[in-house]
């Protein structure tokens, strides 16, 4: 049954294509008035984008949700993982403070497109060797037949924009069905190696993150 979803023999596939999502609260303040208002010309607003490569019936989109399917309950056992808005709520009533602690946030910028193909294959790599043991409906294939696929989906990204053809050579793409996974599951150990080198580490009652 994976082998024929995998396969998917017969089906007509199409090159994925780039689009922008606007992210309107990028914009200044001032700017967006302006623009209300009605006192700026509408052609000079640079509206930043995100990037966006749709899969739709794209030749790695079945592949992709075959690795999300098992990465997926890894990210969940993530010390640092949240599921959602409620589940951080949860935890913030939770946890007890006293007035000399310190609440620290960070933000990663453009996550998904800078994060370094072997650094994502290594932490996927020890992550998979780590729960070996985990349990799932169907029969886990092997890590190396997991890497594979993942070596795939990182050097084999093609799409089009404006009619010409291009290929991700550095990061995962926004739109990808396993990327959310993969950039959890990187950037996890990425952190942890940071905070293993934090002299206060022990001091630390809450940490979670929310990658997605």
């Amino acid at each position: 049954m994976s082998f024929k979803f995998l396969r998917e023999e017969g089906k007509t596939f199409k090159t994925p294509k780039a689009y922008f999502l606007p992210k309107i609260h990028k914009l200044s303040t001032e700017t967006l008035e302006m623009y209300q208002n009605e006192c700026m010309n509408k052609e000079k607003v640079h509206v930043p984008g995100r990037p966006i490569i749709s899969q739709c019936s794209g030749p790695l989109l079945n592949i992709g949700k075959y690795l999300d399917y098992f990465l997926l309950p890894l990210v969940k056992t993530q010390a640092t993982y949240l599921s959602d808005t409620s589940d951080f709520i949860r935890y913030i009533e939770s946890t007890h403070t006293k007035q000399s602690d310190l609440l620290v946030s960070y933000d990663i910028t453009s996550l998904y497109t800078n994060l370094n193909f072997n650094e994502i294959n290594t932490a996927i790599e020890n992550t998979l060797k780590d729960h070996v043991n985990q349990e799932y409906e169907i029969k886990r294939p092997s890590t190396e037949s997991l890497l594979d696929i993942l070596s795939i989906l990182l050097t084999k990204n093609e799409f089009t924009f404006n009619e010409n053809a291009y290929k991700q050579i550095v990061g995962v793409s926004m739109g990808g069905v396993a990327s959310p996974e993969i950039s959890d599951i990187a950037i996890f150990d990425h952190i942890n190696n940071i905070i293993e080198q934090y002299p206060y580490k022990d001091n630390i009652k809450f940490h979670k993150t929310n990658e997605r």
